[in-house]
């Protein structure tokens, strides 16, 4: 079952009944889909994850031979968003 393998998504469901929770709609497993590509994709020896609202205004290509210096991911900053609402850089060092 996957919610004795993920107990993230178990999480989730036991949020939905939350009213600490605003936004409900967010709470989908869907929302959460690029955190289990390494579970899914487990043999490829790179994952491109582009999220429904990116324009690519160039060749991603190029990123195929990036040096991420052994760093399991990377990300850019949108100018509209402040991404350390969302990211912890001190746990990614």
């Amino acid at each position: 079952d996957l919610l004795v393998q993920r107990p993230a998504l178990f999480k989730l469901t036991t949020l939905k009944n939350s009213t600490r929770v605003k936004r409900k709609e967010l709470l989908s497993p869907f929302n959460f889909a690029a955190f289990y590509l390494p579970y899914v994709l487990g043999d490829a020896r790179s994952v491109l994850y582009l999220d429904t609202d990116v324009v690519v205004k160039g060749d991603v290509g190029e990123l195929d031979g990036l040096d991420m210096g052994g760093k399991p991911a990377a990300a850019v900053e949108d100018c509209s968003q402040k991404i350390f609402k969302y990211m912890n850089y001190e746990l990614l060092r």
